[in-house]
């Protein structure tokens, strides 16, 4: 087959494979009954000034069933995984944006951001920023990098499934099963103030990981689980 055919093939497949999972996670949220605490706050404060929602990896795809979702940016990690990832949230119409939440892929997110950034608008982006990688549940520094040169708060997302398969990864991702309940915990958007040396930076992590680990500790909390799972 030529290297032609050889695309074709691969266009149509990952198409199909695309279309299959965005109707599967579109049936499974129809079933799914979503609790959220501290929306009307972080909705409020991403109209007034733009936001960057923060939640551990292994809860991704989770907040494509709530209105959160709405007018986001997602960074999505490159390589193949992050590619399949990228076009589902598309079909959900969150736009993806591919980079890392490490220092260097945060970089490339800040351009992104201000190449990206009409004026006048208020940008609202969603980092996993233990991803793409791990560990889990250690946030990197990438998000507060990012936060510190855009200006954007940090708002945590804990997020809980009271009854969910947990797949054999390395965040041990989760996938809600039919029927069951998922709480979403929005914690108090968090000003990230200019950083400039390390220390700094290390100071705000420890900061926003403590935020979402509190939000991801009341979420579970609510939905009758252990955290971390």
């Amino acid at each position: 087959m030529s290297w032609a055919g050889n695309s074709l093939f691969r266009g149509v497949r990952n198409g199909f494979l695309t279309g299959v999972t965005s109707l599967a996670v579109r049936g499974l949220y129809l079933t799914v009954r979503f609790r959220d605490d501290g929306w009307e706050r972080a909705r409020k404060a991403a109209s007034e000034r733009g936001i960057i929602f923060v939640f551990w990896h292994n809860g991704l795809m989770i907040p494509l069933g709530h209105e959160c979702r709405r007018g986001v940016r997602a960074l999505i990690s490159p390589g193949r995984d992050g590619e399949f990832a990228a076009r589902v949230v598309r079909r959900f119409g969150v736009d993806a944006v591919r980079g890392s939440s490490s220092g260097e892929g945060a970089r490339a997110l800040l351009e992104a951001v201000r190449s990206t950034s009409a004026p006048g608008e208020t940008p609202r982006w969603a980092v996993t920023p233990d991803g793409p990688r791990g560990p889990r549940y250690v946030l990197q520094a990438g998000a507060v990098w990012l936060a510190a040169r855009t200006g954007l708060p940090v708002a945590p997302i804990g997020i809980a499934a009271e009854r969910a398969w947990h797949l054999k990864t390395w965040d041990r991702y989760r996938i809600p099963k039919p029927f069951s309940r998922v709480h979403l915990v929005f914690g108090e958007p968090i000003a990230i103030p200019a950083v400039g040396t390390r220390e700094e930076v290390e100071r705000e992590r420890i900061r926003v990981e403590r935020a979402l680990t509190e939000a991801s500790r009341t979420a579970a909390a609510r939905a009758g689980v252990a955290w971390p799972d």
